[in-house]
Formats: C-alpha cells, sequence, structure tokens
C-alpha cells in the first residue's frame, strides 16, 4: 500500500474527481501512468471500473439470434457492411469476442485501490447475461470487496434493464448497500456503434427499475455517445434525470458538449448542474476534458467546480 499524496502545486487548484477511468489497456494494467496523468492534471482522486464481460456470449444461441434480428432491421449495418454478406457478419462477431475478452475482474480492481486507497475508488462490474447464481456471487463480491458499486453496458452483456430480472436483484442489493449503479448508456466503440446493436443501453429502459428502486445510477456518456449519431439518446438521458433526483450523469467522452450553448442549457432546463460527473473514460482524455470544464464559457464558476469535483465528491462520500 503506497502513500501517493497530491502535488504541492495542486493544493491552490480546483478539486478533480474523475469518475469514469479505465484501469488497463488491451488487457495490459496502467495503473502508474494514471497516477502520473492525475498528478500532472491534479486528479485529486479516480473511479476505476470493471468489466466483466464473455466473448462466448456471443455464440448463445439466444444472444446470436438477438444480435442477427437488430441487424436485419439496422440501415447503419447495411450502409456501413451490407448484411447480406454472410462472411462480414462472421467478421462482425468476431470482433464481438475480441473486444469482449477485455476484462477487469472485480478483484483486479480491490488490488489497484489497494496499491492507492487514498486517489482511488473501485466500481466492479456483474456480466447480467449470467444466470441468477453468478449475479448474486457477483454482488457478494462487490460487498466483501468494499468496492463502491458496478458498472454495467447493457449491449456488451446482453441484457435490457426494463425485463432483467438479474438487474432488478441489483438494484434491490445495491439499494440494501448503499451501492452504486453505473450504466453505460449511448452506442459503444467497434460493432456496437450500430445503434440498433446499441438498443438495450437507451436511457429510457432505467425507468422500470428507478420507479421501484431507491439507488444511485450514474448514466455513463449522457446517452449522448455515438460515433455514428452523436446525441442519440441524450434527450431521454435528460428527461430520465428530471423524473428523478437519484439519477447522475458523467460527461466521459463527450466533455465537450459543455463546450456548445445549446446543451448547456438543455441540462441546466432539466436537471440543473448539481448532477453532472467529471469523467475521462481514456487517458489521452483526461486534459482536454479537464480543459473543456474550466475554459466552458456557459458555466458558472460553482457549476464548474461542481461538476469538476464536489457532485462526485457528495454522491461517493469522499473525505478532503
Amino acid at each position: 500500500m503506497a502513500k501517493t499524496l497530491m502535488p504541492e502545486k495542486c493544493l491552490d487548484k480546483p478539486v478533480i474527481v474523475d469518475v469514469h477511468v479505465h484501469p488497463k489497456r488491451e488487457g495490459v494494467p496502467v495503473i502508474d501512468l494514471i497516477l502520473r496523468l492525475m498528478d500532472e492534471n491534479c486528479v485529486r482522486i479516480s473511479v476505476l471500473l470493471g468489466r466483466d464481460t464473455d466473448p462466448s456470449d456471443v455464440d448463445r444461441e439466444d444472444i446470436r439470434r438477438k444480435i442477427l434480428e437488430r441487424l436485419i432491421k439496422s440501415q447503419y449495418y447495411q450502409r456501413f457492411i451490407g448484411f447480406d454478406d454472410v462472411i462480414h457478419i462472421e467478421f462482425l462477431l468476431a470482433s464481438m469476442r475480441d473486444r469482449l475478452s477485455r476484462v477487469t475482474t472485480n478483484y483486479e480492481i480491490a488490488e489497484f485501490v489497494r496499491i492507492a486507497p487514498d486517489r482511488f475508488i473501485g466500481m466492479g462490474s456483474i456480466n447480467l447475461s449470467k444466470d441468477e447464481n453468478y449475479v448474486k456471487n457477483k454482488i457478494k463480491e462487490i460487498i466483501e470487496l468494499n468496492l463502491a458499486g458496478a458498472k454495467f453496458w447493457p449491449q456488451l452483456q446482453f441484457f435490457n434493464p426494463s425485463t432483467s430480472e438479474n438487474f432488478r436483484i441489483v438494484a434491490q442489493q445495491f439499494s440494501k448497500y448503499k451501492k452504486i449503479v453505473m450504466v453505460h448508456t449511448g452506442t459503444a466503440p467497434g460493432p456496437w456503434e450500430i445503434p440498433e446493436l446499441s438498443e438495450d443501453a437507451n436511457p429510457k429502459y432505467l425507468e422500470p427499475i428507478l420507479r421501484e428502486y431507491d439507488v444511485k445510477v450514474i448514466l455513463a456518456h449522457m446517452g449522448y455517445y455515438s460515433a455514428i449519431a452523436p446525441g442519440i439518446w441524450f434527450r431521454e438521458a435528460l428527461e430520465l434525470g428530471k423524473r428523478y433526483s437519484n439519477v447522475y450523469f458523467d460527461i466521459s467522452a463527450v466533455a465537450y458538449i459543455l463546450s456548445k450553448e445549446k446543451y448547456v442549457d438543455m441540462i441546466r432546463k432539466y436537471v440543473g448542474f448539481d448532477r453532472i460527473l467529471f469523467g475521462s473514460d481514456y487517458l489521452e482524455y483526461i486534459e482536454p476534458s479537464i480543459n473543456i470544464v474550466m475554459n466552458s464559457q456557459y458555466l458558472s464558476s460553482s457549476e464548474k467546480e461542481n461538476v469538476l469535483g464536489f457532485n462526485a465528491i457528495r454522491l461517493f462520500g469522499i473525505k478532503i
């Protein structure tokens, strides 16, 4: 266990908490690099995210059928790949398997936090396409490892939040143990850039759970992220946040929307800036994402401070 103090140059800088950090690159831990970039950019604390995905899920009959049915309906797949060529479909499935093999376990997250407990908070992950016993064991794992909660990818873990019994189990247990749910909203890199394949990550599908359980939910990427259709479910995310005060949003991969008056006005109108959280997503985005928030001419000083750190401090119960 290392004591990794903030550099002296950062003591008079705004408090920054990065709630969305992937601690591996191509399967390799990059903890030392994360700490160095945190120090260079005066990031006080980073939330490290686990990822529980399984490449063999693609070959399950029910999941494969769901993928193919959505591809057939997709205007984007036909435009960019040509769905009637079986070779292209097999290539896409192979790409899925490759990306789903990039796992970060709950135990790895706990070990990374142990390395620098004053700088890291851990969030695990649970693959909700598995059976109920698997999910319950993973929930127990997260509680025993003292992780803050878990991140879920509806499209990569092949579940729909509105119909998944496993997701209901998570919501019930996380509400009981005061754990935080983070859900990827929007499309995802690789094959899941095809919007139909990411349909389950539309924020609207979270409403049944929010109606029933008092659990804090972070909408990663604000429903905005999509390389093909930017802003794809941004309005759905804001409408959900307007109805439920326990819904939060992180700006990872979409920080640039805070430099645009239209989107800042929409956020202020629907949910305000007390539930918007700073997130970098990937290492090279830390500095530019901070700069976007700091330099936005459409945010007040207090709004910038809340987004960069104070909202996360309140949500995660961080003592500084």
